[in-house]
């Protein structure tokens, strides 16, 4: 059998990131291909959900990698299992995260921030505090956070990804980024170069692939493209000034091959936003 590890919560939560910290010292192409599942079933986890995507070869080059459940998966039981390899499977410590109401009125965006468009910084505090903070702050419209995960800070911002490109070139990754889910847009301005919303399919129907799995056979990727909104999500791009948003899509015999890319089934935006810049003091990540 494929190694696996599993942890018992005790009790039911709804899970929306696991954060597996992988070995710096060597062996950290151990964790390549492992699978994080959710769910009920003590005995037999395979038949739990899958969070996120499969650890990529690129994602273990960094001390931590961040597999978000998007949407958040309920259970009691978590695993991680290396998928299609034998070998060890090595872990130095896991951590789960459950969501609360406020933080499931996000959007997550792993190792991104919004440097130098912050308006309030607010210090040790988890990442659920932080959404409850943004949602009930009064003095300015809280449209998303920066999240500095080992320190427990965030920056609250009156930003959306959309006015502002996204930064994720960070070294050692230290940033996640949270936007309201209701306020991303689903239409796009201009050729889309803009666009942060969460389509994930193509004029012809097919689902877009995750950016990070396909990294390692594509010449567009996010390590090519570091501040283009690329990640660990299959969420329609623009990273090179194309027509219109777009996305690779898997071959359909083999998830793991490309089948080619088309541009996203998105509306643009009736007309061009507008917005109104609030001469702040930035706090810069």
């Amino acid at each position: 059998m494929e190694p696996w590890w599993t942890v018992d919560l005790r009790m039911q939560y709804k899970v929306h990131r696991v954060i597996l910290f992988n070995r710096i010292d060597c062996c950290s192409e151990n964790l390549v291909n492992a699978e994080v599942r959710i769910g009920h079933n003590g005995e037999n986890f395979l038949e739990n959900s899958v969070c996120g995507s499969h650890v990529t070869a690129e994602q273990t080059e960094k001390p931590s990698v961040v597999i978000t459940c998007n949407p958040p998966i309920r259970g009691q039981y978590v695993s991680v299992q290396l998928i299609g390899k034998e070998g060890v499977l090595t872990l130095c410590e896991v951590e789960v995260y459950a969501a609360n109401k406020a933080l499931a009125s996000f959007i997550l965006t792993p190792y991104a921030a919004l440097p130098g468009h912050n308006n309030l910084q607010l210090m040790e505090k988890t990442a659920e505090q932080c959404a409850m903070s943004c949602l009930q702050e009064t003095s300015f419209m809280c449209h998303s956070f920066d999240y500095k995960r080992e320190d427990n800070i965030c920056w609250l911002s009156d930003k959306h990804s959309f006015e502002v490109p996204l930064k994720t070139d960070y070294n050692d990754d230290p940033y996640d980024f949270y936007e309201r889910r209701m306020e991303v847009e689903n239409c796009y301005y201009d050729n889309g170069e803009s666009y942060r919303g969460n389509v994930a399919v193509t004029i012809e129907g097919d689902i877009c692939a995750n950016w990070n799995i396909m990294s390692s056979i594509t010449a567009i990727n996010p390590s090519s493209y570091p501040n283009a909104g690329l990640g660990d999500h299959n969420y329609c791009r623009n990273p090179d000034s194309d027509q219109k948003p777009w996305c690779y899509f898997a071959d359909p015999d083999d998830s793991e091959l490309l089948g080619g890319w088309k541009h996203c089934d998105i509306l643009q935006c009736e007309s061009e936003k507008t917005t109104t810049e609030q001469p702040v003091q930035p706090i810069t990540p």
